[in-house]
């Protein structure tokens, strides 16, 4: 019996190596510590990063040859997704899915932000945690708040994973990029991609696509 797949068939048609990656990776339970996702796609940045987390997260699906999907890419039809699965969809989940991000009026991620989240990922949690950084490029993840998560970043304990995001690695610093394996998502088809208002509001739209 084959594994079910971890993310949705739409994502796999655009960002077919990316998914085949992550699934083989997690097949293996061999997830790195931190991947840097660069390329214009960030859409699909987002899509995958919600996705994963759920299929890591998911109570609703059973797991096959060792690899768990989740109810938001193999629910069937009219069944209600798990309590995790809606959460995640909602990029709400109050542990497993963290976002380090400055605020809206400020330029620069805070360094005391990268210093709360350290603290929060050496608790101990039920929930495999996916902090996603989605504006990595060092004038915004500059090196204060980097140096501060540098170590969780190489070494983030237990059932921890890094997602972060930028157009290039070269816009990262190179302190991070070392912690990182880098994987590139294009834009299909040449079409450019644009930020959502918030991550919330495109796990809204998957959730409501994939049920």
């Amino acid at each position: 019996m084959g594994s079910l797949p971890l993310f949705a068939a739409s994502l796999q048609e655009r960002q077919p190596l990316p998914v085949q990656l992550f699934e083989a990776a997690a097949q293996r339970r061999a997830l790195a510590n931190a991947y840097l996702l660069t390329g214009s796609a960030l859409n699909d940045k987002w899509e995958l990063a919600l996705q994963l987390a759920a299929a890591l997260n998911c109570t609703g699906q059973a797991q096959v040859d060792s690899c768990q999907s989740s109810c938001l890419v193999a629910a069937p039809a009219g069944q209600e997704c798990c309590l995790n699965c809606r959460w995640i969809g909602k990029a709400a989940h109050p542990q497993a899915w963290l976002c380090l991000k400055r605020e809206p009026d400020k330029s620069k991620i805070a360094v005391e932000k990268a210093r709360l989240l350290c603290e929060e990922i050496l608790k101990s949690s039920a929930y495999y945690r996916v902090i996603v950084i989605n504006e990595a490029e060092r004038t915004v993840f500059h090196e204060a708040p980097a140096n501060a998560l540098l170590k969780s970043i190489e070494e983030p304990g237990p059932r921890c994973l890094f997602l972060l995001f930028s157009a290039n690695s070269e816009q990262v610093l190179p302190t991070i990029v070392s912690r990182c394996q880098v994987i590139e998502l294009h834009a299909p088809y040449g079409r450019g991609f644009v930020q959502p208002d918030s991550a919330a509001a495109l796990g809204a739209e998957a959730l409501t696509a994939l049920a």
